[in-house]
């Protein structure tokens, strides 16, 4: 028998049009495409979402000493294992004084992350590989981590920040039903927590470098297809055959990988 409830309390609840939180972020794109750079340059994105001071700034968590060349506010957790790394990032959600200066986290980068919490999974479980325990059940408590951890910077954004997770891209091999077997863009960690990580994100972006080509004819009805020079670095939000993204947000499906036209775009749909 099932149980009458009165849900009149959920009714009294209901709540209507655009809700302002923080956002979660996600970018990922080849070495060198400039993403920590990208990410660097946001220090005014909490204003296009929240109502915050403009001062304040992006605070970046230097998982791979990749940020040496950037003039930013970072902290180096290269050489700190995946618990400190947790504990940091909690430290946060309390920290009146980080509050005060930054309105955006970043991490950098989530795949550099996982591979300390496999470090961290495999002491524990007294292996040398994650690859060494059996029927799969490391990654299941990697991703168990992950979990975790993204539960951490739900807490993060809870307190007012945005939180911007950057990652490397790896090719992976897509069989279809439908049609040929190809390779595919996705983030460079293993797919269980990939697919997690790209459930919590509102944005999953692609990084990459588009080039225009032009049709030059060499005569006897022959012609070459040649490079404009004229590369642009774009961020895509739309999910294709050659790589994985998404969004949550109306924003365009594809812009130039510059941080005041992705603050312009976004300010437009927030």
């Amino acid at each position: 028998m099932i149980k009458q409830t009165d849900y009149s309390e959920f009714f009294m609840k209901i709540q209507r049009g655009k809700q302002k939180r923080a956002g979660r972020f996600c970018f990922y794109g080849t070495d060198g495409i400039g993403k920590t750079f990208f990410a660097s340059a946001m220090k005014r994105l909490a204003d296009k979402i929240t109502a915050t001071e403009q001062s304040k700034k992006t605070l970046l968590l230097d998982v791979e000493k990749g940020s040496f060349a950037l003039d930013v506010a970072r902290i180096e957790l290269a050489d700190a294992s995946y618990v400190d790394i947790g504990k940091t990032t909690s430290s946060f959600i309390n920290d009146e004084d980080i509050k005060k200066e930054f309105n955006t986290i970043v991490i950098d980068s989530f795949d550099w992350l996982v591979t300390k919490i496999e470090n961290h999974v495999c002491q524990k479980g007294q292996k040398n590989s994650i690859s060494d325990f059996e029927y799969g059940t490391g990654y299941t408590k990697v991703f168990e981590a992950v979990c975790d951890y993204l539960d951490t910077l739900d807490e993060v954004i809870e307190a007012g920040f945005n939180v911007i997770i950057l990652a490397h891209s790896k090719k992976t091999q897509v069989e279809d039903p439908i049609s040929p077997s190809r390779l595919r863009y996705d983030l460079a960690i293993h797919w269980k927590s990939a697919n997690r990580l790209k459930e919590w994100c509102d944005l999953v972006g692609f990084m990459y470098l588009k080039s225009e080509f032009r049709e030059e004819e060499l005569g006897f009805n022959k012609t070459i297809t040649r490079s404009k020079g004229k590369d642009r670095r774009i961020i895509s939000f739309c999910e294709n055959a050659n790589w994985e993204a998404k969004s949550r947000i109306p924003i365009k499906q594809e812009i130039d990988l510059d941080y005041e036209t992705f603050a312009s775009e976004l300010a437009k749909v927030s």
